[in-house]
């Protein structure tokens, strides 16, 4: 149960689209989103999440730091690339059918973003294949 918590928290930090970064969370403060943000505000932590994150990072200092990277690409990603993610927005409350089509369509109309977001996701999938060959072969 506790990482099926831990994990829908980081799954929502990392939908969030990079607003706020790990140790903003695991801190006592408030965080804010960004300016630039590419996502709805950040509505924060319960008590209880607060307590599971800040102790999961306190076992695991590797897995916030690999985290707060990751939000952090994604924010880089975002910012110069607001039209793939107003339409990821767009798609994001679709059935997947409908989410398939429309993105077919979408990158059929846009090719120099759908190239953007084809090569984020690759070096995306790229550093996981990495990062796992390096644990395999450690």
């Amino acid at each position: 149960m506790r990482r099926t918590t831990i994990a829908a928290v980081a799954a929502a930090a990392v939908i969030a689209g990079g607003a706020v970064a790990v140790p903003a969370m695991a801190s006592g403060s408030s965080p804010t989103p960004t300016p630039t943000s590419s996502s709805a505000p950040f509505k924060g932590l319960t008590d209880a999440q607060q307590k599971e994150l800040c102790g999961f990072l306190a076992v695991h200092p590797k897995a916030g730091t690999a985290l707060a990277n990751r939000l952090d690409t994604w924010q880089r990603f975002a910012d110069a690339h607001p039209a793939v993610v107003a339409e990821l927005t767009k798609v994001a409350g679709m059935t997947p059918d409908q989410r398939k089509a429309e993105l077919k369509a979408w990158a059929k109309a846009h090719p120099a973003d759908a190239k953007a977001w084809h090569e984020f996701r690759q070096q995306v999938r790229d550093a996981r294949k990495e990062r796992r060959e390096a644990r395999k072969n450690s």
